[in-house]
């Protein structure tokens, strides 16, 4: 079972219960990722993580003089946002009953996590 950029417009409980509910649905061995946003853990990751992603997203050449940022050109609006922490996210896969919960991959405060039934 697989999700994508989504979930972090669930509240916190709303997540917690879709865990519950996929862990549910799951066959033994069967596998749950998410691919999504999370909150940074401190005011200082955050700002790095805004740097290091505005430089991949300008690119080996950086950003034209006076060219307007891409990411402000791009960005789309969209609902609430209630993103959880990392350390919150997998001990609540790991309370609906998730094993070898983990991350699998991670860029700045974007990963990919889930567990398996």
């Amino acid at each position: 079972m697989i999700s994508a950029r989504a979930l972090h417009h669930l509240t916190h409980e709303q997540r917690r219960q879709l865990f519950r509910d996929a862990h549910g649905l799951l066959r033994p061995g069967g596998c749950f990722v998410n691919a999504d946003s999370l909150k940074a853990s401190s005011e200082t990751l955050r700002g790095l993580y805004r740097k290091t992603r505005q430089r991949w997203i300008d690119g080996p050449t950086g950003n034209a003089a006076g060219e307007e940022p891409q990411a402000a050109r791009t960005q789309l609006p969209h609902g609430a946002h209630y993103n959880g922490l990392m350390e919150d996210e997998l001990s609540w896969l790991r309370a609906a009953g998730f094993r070898d919960v983990d991350v699998f991959w991670k860029f700045t405060n974007y990963a990919v996590y889930g567990g398996f039934r």
